[in-house]
């Protein structure tokens, strides 16, 4: 067996394994962050389940000041729409649901004080640059490389704690995927 035969398989088996990380670090898609299903699922270490809901790769922005962001996908299993209509954190003063929207050219934050639903069969992103968690008066800004616990209030599901780390985002960027680089050049 000549060893051009052996390289051959291995390197055919680096690209199939390594194909799926990359394109999971890079994100994907331009989808508003708004229930659109076109989007695949993202690939992701952590995911959690309460009953017809699934959260997959939550994370929270590294941020020198005391306010930061949670992001994360939602998934909606179930035949009835579910509504995400809460949020702690045991480090913030206060947690809210957010979402940007444009007027007048200007982009600016709001809380959605009703929630955020989740279509039956459909999932939400939360991601930079549209829903999102807001976390505000943090007793101290937020590390990368910890975890810091959140809990997310659904109104048919119910309650979950979840575990999310806290990673550091390239401003620069408009990518909407988990890994790395994920940004939209607004600071939240």
């Amino acid at each position: 067996m000549s060893r051009r035969f052996v390289l051959r398989p291995l390197g055919a088996l680096l690209v199939v394994a390594l194909v799926p990380l990359a394109l999971a670090a890079c994100g994907g898609g331009d989808s508003e962050g708004n229930g659109d299903e076109s989007e695949a699922t993202p690939t992701a270490a952590a995911t959690y389940t309460l009953g017809d809901i699934v959260i997959v790769g939550p994370a929270a922005r590294a941020n020198p000041n005391p306010v930061s962001s949670v992001y994360m996908h939602i998934e909606n299993r179930g035949s009835q729409a579910d509504r995400l209509v809460g949020v702690a954190c045991p480090l913030a003063g206060m947690a809210q649901i957010h979402e940007v929207v444009t007027e007048g050219g200007q982009s600016k934050m709001q809380e959605m004080a009703h929630g955020l639903e989740i279509p039956p069969g459909g999932h939400v992103e939360l991601k930079p640059g549209g829903y999102h968690i807001m976390l505000m008066d943090l007793e101290r800004p937020l590390q990368e490389g910890e975890t810091i616990e959140v809990t997310l209030r659904f109104e048919r599901a119910g309650e979950i704690t979840i575990a999310v780390p806290v990673r550091s985002y390239d401003t620069e960027s408009t990518d909407s995927g988990m890994g790395s680089g994920m940004g939209s050049g607004m600071n939240h």
